[in-house]
């Protein structure tokens, strides 16, 4: 069944390609991960900004649906103005709280859902918020 689900994520990832290289996925979609910097060796020095790492990923965005609207996920009320993003699979990982940019704009993941939901995923779908 591995088969099948690589399978499966490379067609996602075809699919997921930006819409100017022949796929159904947005242009510019970038998953940030932040690296936590080292605590300072004295404790009245200000801690260091966390380092950013940008992977560009192959992803779609659009709205939830409006029967979501007001639905608790993961300890957060869903609004009107939440989002979709269905994605590749992104290398390293992800976890609620991440940030993904869609067109430029940062977005706080919210709900991260991996497809299929045991074994070998070949995409994932994350609920964010802007």
């Amino acid at each position: 069944m591995t088969d099948f689900f690589d399978d499966m994520a490379q067609v996602a990832t075809g699919l997921l390609a930006p819409s100017d290289q022949g796929g159904l996925g947005a242009v510019g979609v970038k998953y940030i991960r932040y690296t936590p910097a080292a605590t300072p060796a004295n404790p009245w020095e200000p801690p260091a900004a966390p380092t950013a790492t940008v992977i560009p990923i192959r992803a779609q965005a659009f709205g939830i649906s409006k029967e979501l609207v007001g639905t608790a996920i993961e300890g957060n009320v869903l609004v009107a103005t939440d989002e979709y993003v269905i994605s590749e699979r992104i290398p390293g990982g992800y976890q609620v709280g991440d940030v993904i940019e869609l067109d430029g704009v940062p977005v706080t993941i919210l709900s991260v859902r991996r497809f299929p939901a045991a074994g070998v995923h070949s995409a994932v779908k994350f609920i964010v918020r802007r």
